[in-house]
């Protein structure tokens, strides 16, 4: 039917609308049109008219046992106009301050609506000549969500995204790896100067929003550089780079294998463009624990699934083999990973742990033993705050096995500053003795005295009380442990 505009309010029956075998009553169509100014964007002013269309129900009541006759289900109302219905955008956040809404304003500048729904829910088209013709009420909408794909490596010449490949370059020199890894920030650099094309032509709120975030994107680039830097200059930095390269991709390998696959035979883990770069501006900041880039708060959002943790577990991979490297055992550990993961990561970063605890503390091996141990990893993540690296190798079954169907090494690091002691729990009652039998330490200084780690020691402490060789009683603070020693271990 034709609904004539020319009139504020207006009332139409809806044919053949009565109580259905009953009769009596009908459906109404109540339209309310209105004429209004629209301020554009533009500094223009634009006149339209606003329509509102109400399905009234004044259908003949019944009896309460039949009273459903009455009801209109699954009503659906649809407007068609042959001049087009005009798009209206959503600026609520045009001129407000608040910088998230600024910014979602920016990237949504696009997105209009054509028709709300009262109760229910609204769409639109199709589009004839750049016109929307008709819209309709519409109770389960299926909007359309783009997929969120990393950049083909075809679009990004020049960089190396293998993990394996890194840890290969990273290997022969730093030079090597510094020019598989430069081209990044300079592809980087390249589309920061397009967006600033794009950013001149917008309004100016946004265009301040818009330079606002291109200022973030070159201090950024700009980080991502040092890092590259970083690994050029620094060798200690370096190798840790290598190292979690083949810590990432061996657990890469193992969890897309599953538990019965071939590790080896999968195809090799490459790093996603927004992970390595990630990874690459983070460097820095790891590195020098005096750096300003610490007091900054970097948050990764990329729809990509495991992606995010992926690159999350590289950086500690990379900050346990760094401090391991300049601090000795005492400079890290498994649990500086696990610590950090919350319930929902555990599964994600146990393969990882078991991975950087073995190539940490275990003798070396040419082959990592992960085919046959997920039961393992999981086992070695949840109970990592109280697993000492020796603990976690060993519950890897066959850890000496090697096989041409397992993945590539990860290979042990040895301290520049300290070597890697893997003392047995004689160890410190020898220590104790030393002391006539009695000492008031903690935790971390005893593990310092006996060159292990303070999980090492901890461990070693509980199960000589256990055995009944020494006695631990709490000390002044609560930090310390008196201890005494009673006899020898078994």
């Amino acid at each position: 039917m034709q609904i004539p505009l020319r009139q504020p309010r207006v009332t139409l029956p809806v044919p053949d609308s009565s109580t259905p075998q009953l009769g009596g009553g009908r459906l109404e169509l109540d339209v309310l049109a209105r004429e209004y100014t629209l301020d554009t964007l533009g500094g223009t002013r634009q006149q339209l008219r606003a329509v509102t269309i109400f399905l009234v129900n004044r259908r003949a009541s019944t009896r309460r046992r039949y009273e459903d006759l009455s009801y209109a289900f699954q009503a659906r109302i649809e407007l068609g106009c042959l001049d087009g219905i005009l798009p209206r955008h959503d600026l609520s956040g045009y001129r407000l301050d608040d910088e998230d809404v600024r910014i979602a304003d920016l990237h949504y500048r696009d997105v209009a609506e054509f028709a709300v729904g009262r109760s229910t829910s609204a769409a639109w088209g199709p589009e004839a000549d750049g016109k929307v013709m008709a819209a309709w009420t519409d109770p389960l909408p299926t909007p359309e969500v783009e997929r969120v794909a990393p950049t083909r490596e075809e679009k990004l010449p020049g960089i190396t995204f293998g993990m394996e490949a890194l840890a290969e370059l990273a290997e022969k020199g730093s030079a090597d790896l510094s020019a598989a890894l430069s081209p990044l920030p300079d592809l980087y650099r390249a589309w920061i100067k397009i967006q600033h094309g794009l950013a001149i032509t917008l309004e100016r709120p946004r265009r301040e929003t818009a330079e606002k975030l291109l200022a973030g994107m070159e201090v950024a680039c700009a980080r991502i550089a040092a890092g590259i830097s970083l690994l050029r200059s620094d060798q200690d930095a370096c190798r840790a780079f290598r190292f979690m390269n083949e810590a990432v991709a061996t657990a890469a390998r193992r969890r897309n294998a599953g538990p019965k696959g071939d590790p080896g035979a999968q195809p090799a883990p490459k790093w996603r463009p927004f992970q390595l770069a990630f990874i690459l501006l983070n460097l820095a900041s790891l590195v020098d624990k005096t750096h300003p880039d610490r007091e900054a708060v970097d948050l990764l959002f990329f729809p990509t699934g495991v992606g995010k943790t992926e690159a999350y577990l590289g950086l500690a991979a990379f900050a346990i083999a760094h401090r391991r490297l300049t601090a000795g055992e005492a400079g890290a550990g498994v649990n500086d990973l696990l610590v950090l993961l919350a319930v929902l990561m555990i599964e994600a970063g146990g393969g990882l742990a078991l991975a950087i605890g073995m190539a940490l503390s275990g003798p070396p091996v040419e082959r990592t033993p992960l085919a046959a141990a997920p039961e393992a990893a999981r086992t070695s993540a949840a109970d990592a705050h109280k697993t000492s690296y020796d603990d976690a190798y060993a519950a890897a079954p066959d850890a000496s096995a090697t096989s041409a169907g397992q993945c590539s090494p990860v290979r042990p690091l040895s301290s520049s500053a300290r070597p890697l002691r893997t003392s047995d729990a004689s160890a410190v009652v020898d220590w104790l003795h030393g002391r006539s039998g009695r000492a008031v330490v903690g935790m971390r200084r005893l593990a310092s005295d006996l060159g292990c780690s303070a999980s090492k020691a901890h461990d070693d402490v509980r199960r000589l009380v256990s055995e009944g060789v020494l006695r631990a009683t709490p000390g002044s603070r609560g930090t310390l442990l008196e201890l005494v020693s009673v006899g020898r271990p078994n």
